[in-house]
C-alpha cells in the first residue's frame, strides 16, 4: 500500500475537486473522480461491488479521452464508469498528500493514473 503500481494506487483519502469541465492549458492535468463496477475475481476487491476512484491524465479536454478513459480502466477490470466530477491540477504543489503528488506525477510520464478507495460505495449505477 502507498506505492505506485503501474496503473492502480489504492488510497483511502481523496483530495476535493473542483467542477471544471476540460483543462485548457497542456501543461495542466485532468482530474477525474467517480465510480466503476469492479468486473473480475482478485481478491482486493468484490467482483460486481462498486467502488470510488479518482484518475489523473496528461490530456486536457474529456471529451477526446472518454473512449481511451473506457479502454484503460476496462484493462484494469473496471466497468459501468461513472465520472462525477472533473477538475485541473497544474503542479503537485497544489496536493497535500503525498500518495495524490505520486499519481499526479506518474500520470505526467505515462498518460494516465488511477486511485481507488478500497471499500465499495452504496449506489446503484
Amino acid at each position: 500500500m502507498g506505492c505506485v503500481t503501474s496503473f492502480l494506487i489504492l488510497a483511502h483519502v481523496l483530495s476535493p475537486l473542483s467542477g471544471v469541465l476540460y483543462a485548457r492549458d497542456w501543461n495542466l492535468t485532468l482530474l477525474l473522480h467517480g465510480t466503476a463496477e469492479f468486473t473480475e475475481e482478485n481478491g482486493r476487491f468484490e467482483k460486481g461491488k462498486r467502488y470510488a476512484f479518482n484518475m489523473f491524465s496528461r490530456d486536457e479536454n474529456l471529451k477526446e479521452i472518454i473512449e481511451d478513459v473506457a479502454l484503460y480502466l476496462g484493462d484494469l477490470g473496471w466497468n459501468e464508469i461513472d465520472v462525477k466530477k472533473t477538475g485541473k491540477v497544474a503542479s503537485d504543489a497544489e496536493i497535500t498528500k503525498p500518495l495524490l503528488q505520486q499519481a499526479f506525477n506518474y500520470a505526467k510520464e505515462n498518460r494516465f493514473s488511477v486511485i481507488t478507495y478500497q471499500d465499495p460505495v452504496d449506489e446503484e449505477f
